[in-house]
C-alpha cells in the first residue's frame, strides 16, 4: 500500500479512538512521544481497538528497542519512530521489530491476552515508518532509504522546518526544496513516503508533493472542528494537533 489516510490519537481516550477507528481511515495512529499514552494506555487503547476498522499504528517515544518491541507486541502493525537520523540507526530499528534471525525481538504478544488470534512469528512483517525530521536525516536520506526492512518513510515537518530554520509555511511552499528532494529520493529507492499534516489544508499541499501515507488530522482536530460546526463563530479548528 503506497496511499493511505489516517488519524493520530494524541489524548488517549478509550472510546473517542475507537469511534475515530471506525470512521473510515486506513489507520489510526496512538503517539506516545508527544501525547497522553504512557505504556499502561498504550496497552488498554490497543485491546479496545477493533483490527478489522482499520490498521493500528503506534508512534513510540523514542528507538527503544523494548518500546518498539512493546508496539508490536499490543497488535500494531505499524511502527513510527521519531528522530532516526541515520542508516545505522534505521537498521536497528529494523533489528528491534524482527524476531531472529533477521533482528533480535523477544517473543511475547499480548494480544492473546484478551482473546485475539496468536500472531505468527515466523509471518511476521512489521511495516516500520522511520520520521526523517532533522538536517542530519536529510543528509543521509539515501543511505537511509537504502536500509532493508523499512516499509516507508514518513516525515515530520513541523521538526524539520525547525531544523533548517524555516517556517513550516515555507516548508510546504517551497516546491523546489526539501519535501520535493524527499519524495524524489524515496521514488528513485522505490520506498513509500509519509507525513504528519496535522489538518485537511496541509494534507492537500503534501499529497501534491507525492507523500502517500497522511495523517489528515488529530483527535484534537476533529473535537475542534466539530465544534466549529455545532457552534458557528466559536472559533476556526486548530491545524497543529
Amino acid at each position: 500500500m503506497t496511499e493511505s489516510r489516517g488519524a493520530w490519537m494524541m489524548l488517549g481516550e478509550p472510546g473517542l479512538t475507537a469511534r475515530i477507528a471506525g470512521a473510515g481511515f486506513d489507520w489510526i495512529l496512538l503517539d506516545q512521544q508527544h501525547g497522553a499514552i504512557g505504556p499502561d494506555r498504550l496497552v488498554g487503547l490497543a485491546r479496545a481497538h477493533d483490527h478489522g476498522a482499520c490498521e493500528l499504528a503506534v508512534r513510540v517515544p523514542s528507538a527503544d528497542p523494548a518500546a518498539i518491541g512493546r508496539a508490536l507486541d499490543v497488535g500494531a502493525s505499524i511502527v513510527v519512530v521519531p528522530l532516526v537520523q541515520t542508516a545505522d540507526e534505521a537498521r536497528a530499528i529494523v533489528a528491534a521489530a524482527n524476531y531472529p534471525p533477521v533482528g533480535g525481538r523477544s517473543w511475547g504478544p499480548l494480544t492473546p491476552l484478551w482473546g485475539a488470534p496468536t500472531p505468527d512469528a515466523a509471518s511476521a512483517k512489521p511495516r516500520l515508518w522511520p520520521m526523517i525530521e532533522t538536517r542530519t536525516a536529510l543528509d543521509q536520506l539515501d543511505e537511509i532509504l537504502a536500509v532493508e526492512g523499512l516499509d516507508a518513510v514518513f516525515i515530520g515537518p513541523y521538526d524539520l522546518s525547525l531544523a533548517l530554520g524555516m517556517t513550516l509555511a515555507e516548508l510546504l511552499a517551497d516546491d523546489r526544496g526539501p519535501l520535493a528532494t524527499i519524495v524524489a529520493a524515496c521514488r528513485k529507492a522505490g520506498v513509500a513516503c509519509g507525513a504528519f499534516a496535522g489538518s485537511p489544508a496541509n494534507a492537500k499541499r503534501l499529497a501534491k508533493f507525492g507523500f502517500g501515507h497522511l495523517a489528515v488530522t488529530t483527535d484534537l482536530g476533529i473535537i475542534d472542528a466539530g465544534t466549529a460546526f455545532v457552534l458557528p463563530g466559536w472559533g476556526a479548528p486548530r491545524t497543529l494537533y
